[in-house]
């Protein structure tokens, strides 16, 4: 469960990482935000991962798996979505899980 949060949260910042310039205003500190989340979560899922390995399950998933899970279920709260986002938004974009509309 964690290995497998570990690879999509990197593989999520990598992908963000190839994006290059943002083609709309608060582009780039959305995905700024949303790299920085990745990044904690991802921190997060490793810690997890150790702890687990050496101690108590149920302790470690109560404390760190909700943590690492919220990222993915709301990825997009706390970042600013502009009004040029919201127009610009396309088919790939309103599939995104947690995209504002």
């Amino acid at each position: 469960m964690f290995d497998g949060a570990v690879a999509a949260l990197a593989t999520g910042r990598e992908r963000l990482g190839a994006l290059g310039n943002a083609p709309v205003d608060g582009g780039a500190a959305a995905v700024r935000v949303l790299t920085d989340r990745f990044a904690a979560a991802r921190r997060q899922a490793e810690e997890g991962r150790t702890r687990l390995a050496d101690g108590d399950p149920e302790a470690v998933l109560g404390a760190t798996w909700p943590k690492v899970v919220a990222v993915a279920g709301r990825p997009f709260d706390g970042v600013e979505i502009t009004a040029a986002m919201r127009v610009g938004s396309s088919p790939p974009c309103v599939g995104i899980a947690g995209w504002p509309r």
